[in-house]
């Protein structure tokens, strides 16, 4: 078992469902278009690399700081995008999934009757409960691309 009880396919699971539209809706957001390959590649990579930072003996929410700078070096180093950029369009995408957990995962436990420790106990339980996330972080992303929204257009300073 992984650290908090889960295990390594799971972590790998949701890591790369979440780590997909953390980068397609932060860079849509900034008008930076992102090939769908490299987003899977740095999406496994990151799942990957999140098995081992997780096992790390870490003061809480640290695990996630490293992530996100995991994260931004990937994308600077396979999209090979201005480092800025991708550190501000990961940011916006990790927030955005923050509000969605803080907002949606309160509802699903309340409907589904389950605490946090019924997560680590059934650990499918988070596969079941990223998904309506990613789901709505999806929609987020076909509205922000359908409707061009942009919060500032960084493709105006790309190399």
């Amino acid at each position: 078992m992984e650290p908090l009880g889960l295990p390594w396919y799971i972590v790998l699971l949701v890591s790369f469902l979440e780590t997909i539209f953390i980068i397609k809706l932060g860079f849509q957001l900034f008008n930076v278009d992102v090939d769908y390959k490299k987003v899977f590649v740095m999406s496994f990579l990151t799942a990957v690399l999140t098995i081992f930072i997780r096992k790390l003996p870490l003061v809480f929410g640290f695990h996630t700081l490293i992530l996100i700078f995991v994260l931004v070096a990937l994308t600077r180093v396979i999209m090979k995008i201005r480092l800025w950029h991708g550190l501000i369009s990961v940011l916006v995408g990790v927030l955005i999934l923050g509000v969605l957990e803080s907002t949606l995962l309160p509802i699903l436990q309340k409907i589904t009757s389950t605490n946090t420790e019924s997560l680590i106990l059934q650990p499918w339980l988070n596969v079941g409960f990223a998904i309506p996330l990613v789901f709505v972080m999806g929609i987020l992303y076909l509205l922000a691309k359908k409707f061009r929204v942009v919060i500032f257009d960084l493709s105006l300073n790309e190399e």
